[in-house]
């Protein structure tokens, strides 16, 4: 049986992203500083303890501080396919296709709401499009 390592991932993920956004100590305020990063990691670390709905309220809430915030819209998709929100994920990772078209992750988010959602014909088509 193979062990899903969805926490792990975003672990990860905020690792990597807390390496760039703690750079420029010298020079003022950080990246992880500012509310919506704060909110970001919150948030992922919400998913990492499998509490979707307070990930998906504090992506929601970095979203407020920055409305273009890719990463934000991601992790609020992710948290909603976990909730069983189709049409919530279905927003999310079109708001993430919108911001980052070329999103391999986001394209196959979509498909999944789409297809957990009944939007079959669609997922199919999103699918080819990721070919």
């Amino acid at each position: 049986m193979r062990r899903r390592t969805t926490g792990r991932r975003w672990t990860v993920l905020g690792m990597a992203f807390g390496a760039v956004a703690g750079a420029g100590g010298a020079f003022g305020q950080r990246l992880w500083d500012d509310p919506a990063f704060q909110l970001y990691r919150e948030a992922a670390e919400a998913m990492d303890r499998r509490d979707h709905g307070r990930a998906a309220a504090l992506a929601r809430s970095a979203i407020g501080h920055y409305p273009d915030f890719v990463l934000a819209y991601f992790l609020l998709g992710q948290a909603a396919l976990a909730l069983h929100r189709w049409d919530d994920a279905e927003a999310a990772f079109r708001t993430v296709m919108t911001l980052y078209p070329g999103s391999l992750a986001g394209r196959r988010g979509l498909q999944t709401a789409l297809e957990r959602g009944g939007g079959g014909a669609e997922a199919a088509a999103t699918e080819s499009e990721a070919s």
